[in-house]
């Protein structure tokens, strides 16, 4: 009976270990295809997020190229049908992520039938990112604007478009048309704010596209050439300068009412900035700034201590503008829409500077972009 027991045992023990063997295999077999399956997953999502960053780096060049879209359309070798065709500033593939993407530019269906002509300003993007084995790709259509090149230069140190405006200009200030070299630093105060008076050909103190005549007092001073010109057609229009600050207005950086601070910064001349004076401001103290300030319809804006601005000041209309103290403005003061005032006492100046409107270029100004549609095609 004992060896009969021993066999039954013997038996089980194969048996039960066989089943064990299996269930291993299984749960091996299951724990391998779970790891692949999470691997794989991994890398889908991988090569989506790359695809993604291939998307956005497409869309931030082209927001900063709007006006060569049809060279981008035609590649490098300006060319059409060939290998560079839509191929952006940063190549056809970029690693990314352990990973690369690679992004493609061409036209959408608009009104002119050549896929290397754009006329909406409106381009497809096609972003492929992989990782590993593993392809995704998106493709968007974005609509970028065209944005306006800033002004290089000024009808005049002071230019009036419209009507009505007065200007007064008393005590030791001076409206200045010759043209002007920016402080040596920008951080000056008292003297070495001056500036430098260039050899560049002098323009207007006063322009005035309709017949605004300074009332002039005390020992103040307008020069230029002419000092004063009026009923005058200039480089610019009011229709010009309206269609710059409706760019410029919801780009806008900063913007200021009341009181502005002692010591505040309205842009510098390395980083230049729109600012909007949106309610009746007073800036006093030590405050310098650069870019453009635009100061809506409205408002009434004194500037008065030791202020210091380079760049394009531009008055929108029914705009009280005083200006007292030792304020210097570098660039040039721009009038647009009726009933405005200028008033200048003390001894603020106005400078014709070429060199302050060129620094407006650097204006933190990408042309908006819009995403018409979005969507995974792979």
């Amino acid at each position: 009976m004992k060896t009969g027991e021993s066999g039954v045992v013997l038996e089980a023990v194969v048996i039960f270990g066989g089943l064990a063997c299996i269930l291993a295999a299984g749960i091996y077999v299951a724990g391998s295809s779970t790891v692949v399956s999470s691997a794989r997953t991994i890398r889908f999502e991988k090569a989506f997020l790359i695809a993604e960053a291939g998307a956005e780096r497409a869309k931030a060049d082209l927001s900063t190229n709007a006006d060569n879209i049809n060279t981008i359309l035609t590649g490098a070798d300006g060319l059409t049908n060939t290998s560079d065709d839509g191929i952006l500033s940063f190549g056809a593939a970029v690693p990314f992520g352990g990973g690369a993407f690679s992004t493609r530019v061409w036209d959408n269906n608009d009104s002119d039938p050549s896929l290397f002509v754009d006329t909406d300003w409106t381009v497809i993007i096609r972003s492929t990112g992989a990782c590993e084995n593993v392809q995704r790709v998106l493709e968007l259509a974005v609509t970028v604007s065209n944005p306006p090149a800033p002004p290089a230069d000024s009808d005049g140190a002071l230019a009036i478009y419209g009507s009505n405006t007065t200007v007064d200009v008393g005590g030791n200030s001076s409206i200045n048309g010759n043209d002007w070299g920016v402080p040596d630093d920008f951080d000056c105060t008292g003297a070495a704010c001056d500036g430098t008076l260039t050899t560049n050909p002098a323009g207007p103190g006063v322009f005035s596209s309709t017949n605004t005549t300074p009332t002039i007092g005390g020992s103040a001073v307008v020069v230029g050439d002419p000092p004063v010109t009026n009923n005058a057609t200039g480089d610019y229009d009011a229709q010009y300068w309206q269609a710059q600050v409706d760019y410029w207005t919801p780009l806008a950086s900063l913007s200021i009412s009341g009181s502005v601070p002692n010591d505040a910064y309205l842009g510098t001349r390395d980083n230049p900035q729109v600012t909007l004076a949106t309610g009746d401001v007073n800036i006093d103290g030590n405050v310098s700034g650069a870019g453009v300030l635009i100061v809506q319809p409205g408002v009434d804006i004194t500037i008065a201590g030791t202020f210091h601005y380079e760049g394009l000041v531009i008055l929108l209309g029914n705009v009280t503008c005083t200006a007292l103290g030792t304020a210097d403005i570098f660039g040039a003061v721009t009038v647009v829409g009726g009933d405005n005032s200028v008033s200048l006492n003390g001894f603020p100046s106005i400078k014709y500077s070429t060199e302050a409107l060129a620094n407006l270029v650097n204006l933190p100004l990408p042309g908006p972009l819009a995403v018409q549609y979005w969507r995974e095609i792979k």
